[in-house]
């Protein structure tokens, strides 16, 4: 009978174990939550960039096939702001201002836009550090205790076994390893493991917080006003190349002397297949912006319940309860089976 008063501790323990444990797991869903969004925004910057590294090497081939005049010797295309059509618009000159010309333009590098683009990709990289470390803690997985119990027990029973033999006795007092009354202690032991390691993945959350104040929001802002930057550089070259591509369509589907039609065709269908382009490109910078917000409001819940004792929003209640009672279940069911198999025995 003495065996009851251990019992009803094992099980106070278990439930009161489980008491502060659930606002850890939704500290550590939080995480998650956050190192999911910053890896996600981080791809999708970097997938933006290339856009508009691509938009403007797309103007550039298209301005200097047009124009031979667009490829002037200091590598820029210096753009007529009217270009000049008609039937006496001569062939060379007629959509970029040649060199030694003096008038205004629209200028174009043709040096590789990327060159410029460290600033921005160095706020990318802090974001995916960030992101990293934070989903670095959230993921790990607790420690199996599973094994080092088999090894302790192994130990033991090796040890009974040479004691058995050198008395001539016969069996032992400890259990096998796939003994009931074993499997039910280590499925205890597994889950105050788990939830002892949920806090400590908290500690090292609030460690991380504390070491980086400033590697989150201020990132995600500054990033922000550059994704904001860049579009517009990228619109004004895929609007510039666009116009370009219409002024030789038009050339080209308008002659006196009709091109085959084959030929028509496909300048058309390039022509269409460059407004498509075009329209997706243009989708990238508003789904970007959503996904910096979204992932500035992901951390900034991560960091307000990260505190101790947080004010929990009616939707945040909701979840601690049930993963509150979950965790009941959980140790009950662990608790059960632990009584009933030393009951058993």
């Amino acid at each position: 009978m003495k065996i009851i008063p251990k019992r009803v501790a094992v099980v106070v323990v278990a439930l009161l174990s489980t008491a502060g444990c659930a606002t850890n797991q939704l500290r550590v869903e939080y995480a998650r939550e956050v190192a999911t969004q910053g890896k996600a925004a981080a791809m999708a910057s970097r997938t933006f960039l290339s856009r508009v590294e691509a938009a403007r090497q797309d103007l550039n081939i298209e301005l200097v096939s047009a124009d031979p005049a667009c490829s002037r010797s200091d590598g820029t295309s210096l753009v007529r702001r009217a270009p000049m059509l008609g039937r006496g618009a001569p062939a060379r000159a007629w959509l970029c201002v040649p060199e030694r010309w003096l008038a205004t333009g629209i200028s174009v590098s043709r040096a590789p836009i990327d060159e410029r683009f460290k600033e921005t990709l160095a706020l990318i990289g802090t974001l995916s550090a960030y992101a990293g470390a934070v989903g670095e803690i959230a993921d790990e997985k607790a420690p199996d205790p599973a094994k080092a119990i088999n090894d302790a027990l192994a130990t033991a029973l090796a040890f009974q076994g040479a004691v058995v033999a050198v008395a001539g006795a016969e069996g032992g007092p400890l259990p096998a390893a796939n003994d009931p009354r074993v499997e039910a202690v280590t499925g205890l032991i597994t889950f105050l493991t788990e939830l002892q390691h949920q806090a400590n993945q908290v500690r090292r959350l609030r460690a991380l917080v504390a070491e980086s104040p400033g590697a989150a929001n201020p990132v995600i802002s500054a990033l922000r006003n550059e994704v904001t930057r860049w579009e517009s550089s990228r619109n004004r070259d895929a609007a510039v190349a666009t116009v370009v591509n219409q002024l030789l369509l038009g050339t080209l589907i308008n002659r006196p002397v009709p091109l085959a039609p084959e030929v028509r065709r496909a300048a058309l269908r390039a022509y269409y297949d460059r407004v498509a382009a075009n329209q997706a490109a243009d989708l990238l910078e508003p789904a970007l912006t959503n996904l910096l917000n979204t992932l500035e409001q992901a951390d900034r819940d991560f960091r307000r319940i990260l505190v101790r004792d947080p004010e929990l929003n009616e939707r945040e209640s909701r979840r601690v309860a049930e993963l509150t009672r979950q965790n009941i279940v959980r140790a009950l069911e662990r608790v059960t089976a632990l009584i009933t198999a030393f009951r058993g025995a």
